[in-house]
């Protein structure tokens, strides 16, 4: 187990509303969330006497928002998780990115998901909080932890392409997608 990615989606939580995301649709039909999220005893203990590559991303959710998000990197840290994390990074305050950051470690990575720039990036990510999102770049790449920006490109930001790319490696981000 230890040679395997494990993806898990740690929460069905969410701050945005994005038009393709099932979270969206399915409060638009039903008027209401199916919320969950794992059970971090459960998860630590499916992985005892391993240590795994952990995958959180979310098909309906952003890992960012479990309830007990720190306590959840803290006990796959213990046990030598590598974490790679996906989310929108909106939202959270300076001091919550700071404090995550000194549960990871250089080897972790974190993916931003933002599909433009500020006139942009919240057409598609409906509720996203810019400066939040580029505060937290900035402190997570002022920590060395790896960092990805994950760029979906649409009608209205393909123009941007080029710009977000320097603006990205302008701001320490390593990778861009």
């Amino acid at each position: 187990m230890d040679n395997i990615r494990w993806h898990i989606e740690p929460t069905s939580k969410c701050i945005l509303e994005c038009p393709l995301c099932d979270r969206t649709w399915f409060y638009k039909k039903f008027k209401k969330r199916l919320n969950h999220e794992i059970d971090i005893n459960h998860l630590i203990n499916f992985f005892k006497g391993y240590s795994p590559h952990v995958v959180m991303c979310g098909n309906n959710g952003d890992p960012i928002y479990h309830s007990k998000f720190y306590l959840l990197c803290k006990k796959l840290k213990e046990i030598n998780c590598k974490l790679q994390i996906t989310t929108n990074g909106s939202g959270k305050t300076k001091n919550w990115w700071t404090h995550l950051c000194k549960i990871l470690s250089k080897t972790d990575t974190i993916t931003f998901s933002i599909d433009g720039l500020a006139d942009t990036n919240s057409i598609y990510r409906i509720n996203s909080k810019w400066n939040t999102v580029i505060d937290a770049i900035k402190i997570v790449t002022a920590h060395g932890i790896n960092t990805e920006w994950k760029f979906i490109p649409f009608k209205h930001n393909q123009h941007q392409i080029e710009s977000v790319k320097k603006f990205s490696k302008k701001l320490g981000v390593k990778r861009f997608e």
